[in-house]
């Protein structure tokens, strides 16, 4: 049997003041391929 909780999330919750632990960072979220210097490229497409 499955139990849902009365809450949203599947009981899952944000701890308190999460964006000053997690700032939001500008830019890609992918660390730059070295193969492909001059392109912006992610680094799986090596």
């Amino acid at each position: 049997m499955l139990t849902i909780p009365e809450k949203p999330g599947f009981g899952v919750e944000l701890i308190d003041n999460i964006e000053k632990k997690f700032p939001f960072v500008p830019g890609p979220y992918y660390k730059k391929n070295p193969v492909f210097k001059d392109a912006d490229l992610p680094i799986w497409w090596s």
